[in-house]
């Protein structure tokens, strides 16, 4: 078994000297206060093998009821069908493709899996990650980088022509201690920039990747919720956080130069609290500014903030963006119990359900072009389910209601959004699903390949769980 800090590696702490390859260093006392580094020694690993339980298939389109015309600007569209419901997709673009990232199970749902989705020209493929992953990112190069938590820190998988490795990025002292990982931006095989708050006291840390060793800077006060990284032209991160300040309880969102200079965006701006997702637009909204314009969503739906130099910062509300949930049925609502007694279910052996509203997820990018656009999908459904009761845990059982879903229909319209200083243009692709949904989630991702929009997106329902995978092409949109 190999210490902590990579493998074969030696851990150096206090008045340590500069970090060999594989050394965990506190660079504290010779820099930045609050900084440590980790120079990882690589640990070749096998290579992602061809999925057994997930499959790609060609989604069909019909030009007139998905576009509304038969000039449709959808030139690819793919479906990811794998066994188990899959979560929040991540998605890198490549050179003549894309890489999704997606965390779901094998076909017994009991261990967790991460499969990697690579789109290219000619061809298409699924396969499964030998170890978790949470976060993707590709570079200039098309190199893969994965990301994972592993208590007590975080670890990186690499993969190019040569092979793939593993390595330790943040190494935390205390086992006590997690990391979540919230972002990250690879810009190539020397430069990169990641995200992440330790879960016992929130606080925001940006890591630096120089091509041998990552640095790990405290940038802030807890309460972190969420956070997010991105690079301007010169290739400096920017970050955005969300935070709880305490003990007001007020509700800050936070933008942080690569100088370090941090302000409180709200503190200028008439808004409720925000949610997670964020995400940045590298030069603002028409892609000159200095500082990138940042996304959030608020109450009254996605607002995007950006800075110019005459009217400083500015709010523009994305139309149908609301979250506006509505739902309605005759499905029990009776919580879960560890009292035997209870009819969990109410009675009942079969309810219907519907569920309207936006989900929780956007996506935000830039084309060659210079165009910036904003994504996310409105859904509308109704399912018919059968209902058992169940139970969970075993020396103190807590019974709940089982929902499956026998049948159900709905519609999903994935909305495309071209930004401007004024009124956006929208553009809906109406997807008919094969089912219905229950909960709205961090559902669509997307970035710009060229002048291509690339989107990934949950537009079939609960029934199959399928992620779609979409091009589109952006000269063709309003």
């Amino acid at each position: 078994m190999a210490p902590p800090g990579g493998a074969g590696g030696q851990v150096l702490s206090g008045a340590a000297g500069a970090a060999g390859a594989g050394d965990v260093a506190d660079a504290g006392g010779a820099g930045t206060a609050g900084t440590s580094a980790v120079c990882p020694v690589g640990q070749k690993v096998g290579a992602p093998a061809l999925s057994t339980d997930c499959q790609i298939a060609v989604r069909s389109i019909d030009p007139a009821s998905t576009c509304g015309s038969t000039d449709c600007a959808i030139t690819k569209a793919l479906d990811l069908t794998c066994t188990a419901p899959s979560a929040a997709p991540w998605i890198s673009a490549t050179a003549d493709g894309a890489v999704v990232l997606v965390r779901t199970y094998d076909s017994d749902n009991f261990k967790a899996l991460a499969r990697l989705m690579t789109v290219e020209a000619a061809d298409s493929r699924v396969e499964d990650v030998p170890t978790l992953a949470d976060a993707l990112s590709t570079n200039s190069i098309g190199a893969k980088w994965l990301f994972a938590v592993e208590t007590p820190g975080i670890t990186a998988l690499h993969g190019t022509d040569a092979g793939w490795t593993k390595s330790t990025v943040v190494s935390l002292s205390d086992f006590s201690q997690e990391a979540y990982l919230t972002d990250v931006s690879m810009v190539d095989e020397r430069q990169g920039y990641l995200t992440y708050y330790s879960v016992d006291i929130w606080k925001p840390h940006l890591v630096t990747w120089d091509g041998s060793c990552w640095t790990d800077q405290l940038i802030g006060e807890p309460q972190v919720e969420t956070m997010v990284v991105d690079t301007d032209a010169e290739k400096r991160p920017w970050v955005a956080w969300i935070s709880t300040e305490y003990p007001s309880g007020v509700e800050s969102l936070y933008l942080r130069s690569p100088s370090g200079d941090t302000q409180n965006l709200l503190a200028s701006l008439t808004a409720d609290a925000p949610s997670a997702p964020l995400r940045l637009l590298r030069g603002g909204l028409d892609g000159t500014a200095a500082v990138p314009a940042v996304a959030a969503k608020f109450s009254d739906g996605i607002r995007v903030l950006s800075n110019t130099t005459d009217a400083g910062w500015q709010s523009l509300v994305l139309p149908e963006s609301a979250a506006a949930v509505a739902s309605a049925g005759n499905c029990p609502s009776v919580p879960p119990s560890q009292d035997p007694g209870t009819d969990i279910c109410a009675g009942m052996t079969s309810c219907t359900y519907q569920l309207s509203g936006v989900g929780s997820g956007f996506g935000l990018a830039r084309t060659q072009s210079g165009a910036a656009f904003a994504a996310w999908v409105i859904y509308s459904s109704q399912g018919t389910y059968a209902l058992k009761q169940a139970l969970e845990g075993n020396e103190f059982p807590t019974q709940y209601c089982s929902w499956t879903q026998t049948s159900g229909t709905g519609t999903a319209d994935l909305v495309i959004a071209r930004l401007s200083g004024s009124e956006p243009t929208l553009t809906h692709f109406r997807f008919v699903m094969g089912g219905a949904v229950r909960y709205l989630t961090n559902d669509v991702a997307m970035v710009a390949r060229g002048d291509t929009l690339v989107v990934a997106a949950y537009l079939s329902g609960d029934t199959v769980p399928t992620l779609t995978y979409l091009e589109i092409d952006s000269t063709l949109l309003p």
